[in-house]
């Protein structure tokens, strides 16, 4: 099939003339949403607050959440022992390069 140069140019056109499309905007599902919010929570339950009040929250701003959902979620995110361990550079893990051993806080 063949076309002609009008006919491409009319494509052309068309093409530029096409609206810009606003992006779309990234969703989470609330085990990321409390993710995100991890560290004030922590802070909200160190100045007293329960998870009751927590999740009562979450529902006036938009996010249905129930006590028992948010414990469930907070615990799945909680650092554990061995994600300290790694962020602050400890464990016990043999360097390939060089065969050397680091010191690493090992959690038994």
């Amino acid at each position: 099939m063949k076309f002609t140069k009008n006919q491409i140019d009319k494509v052309r056109s068309s093409l530029k003339s096409l609206p810009k499309i606003e992006p779309i905007e990234k969703t989470y599902q609330k085990l990321e949403v409390v993710k995100e919010v991890r560290k004030e929570i922590t802070e909200l339950q160190k100045k007293g607050y329960s998870l009751a009040q927590i999740a009562d929250q979450f529902t006036k701003s938009g996010i249905e959440m129930t006590t028992l959902s948010l414990k469930s979620y907070v615990q799945k995110v909680k650092p554990t022992a061995k994600n300290k361990s790694e962020k602050s550079g400890g464990g016990s893990q043999k360097d390939v390069k060089s065969g050397e051993k680091e010191n690493v806080l090992s959690v038994v």
